[in-house]
């Protein structure tokens, strides 16, 4: 893969990859904004540089810039806040509503799906959740930091009757991005992900 950057506005921005002999061409407005993609126009952006359009999906904000709601060829999804900024609600396209749950310390300590708790956290410091509970608060993953402060280095998974089923590796990239999970017993890949140029998950 070869990756060519051009500075602009003292940012590098990238504007062509070639990969397995195909190439990608991006190109950018003034204020930096990536806004087409092989010579064909994808993007738009209002006049505080916030994302409007992307090809077939639309963008709305709020005054103070937060995205309250995104439409896609398959629905309307809409997004509510609190008076802290934290996001508090989402109504999905499906027709289901996921609601967050926060903590005093602005954390986000669970999520409920159609009003049931579908998944909480609990946490080590601000940033870190150390664990992942099950709706009775028992353990259902464990996560284990080490090398790195924002990522975990290991996971320990426990089934509802708290007894261990599962000890894996998690290897992460320079940026914390999980690039693969390695189950820690048997030597197994027990996921890979891979990333495209811009972050989005292709796998």
């Amino acid at each position: 893969m070869k990756l060519i950057n051009q500075p602009r506005h003292n940012m590098s921005k990238l504007i062509k990859i070639t990969s397995d002999g195909t190439s990608y061409v991006w190109q950018y407005d003034a204020n930096g904004n990536r806004t087409h993609e092989d010579g064909v126009q994808v993007a738009s952006y209002d006049a505080q540089d916030r994302l409007t359009q992307y090809k077939d999906n639309t963008y709305q904000y709020n005054a103070l810039g937060q995205l309250t709601e995104k439409t896609t060829p398959g629905g309307t999804e809409k997004y509510n806040y609190d008076v802290f900024g934290n996001l508090r609600s989402a109504s999905l396209a499906n027709g289901n509503t996921i609601e967050y749950l926060i903590d005093p310390k602005g954390r986000r300590i669970g999520k409920k799906v159609n009003g049931v708790i579908r998944q909480k956290l609990l946490y080590l410091g601000q940033l870190n959740p150390i664990a992942e509970l099950y709706p009775d608060n028992s353990i259902k993953n464990l996560f284990i930091f080490a090398d790195k402060s924002n990522v975990p280095s290991a996971m320990q998974r426990y089934d509802q009757s708290g007894s261990l089923t599962g000890k894996y590796r998690i290897i992460s990239n320079h940026l914390g991005s999980v690039v693969m999970v390695i189950n820690a017993e048997t030597g197994d890949i027990a996921q890979e992900i891979e990333y495209d140029v811009w972050g989005e998950c292709l796998k």
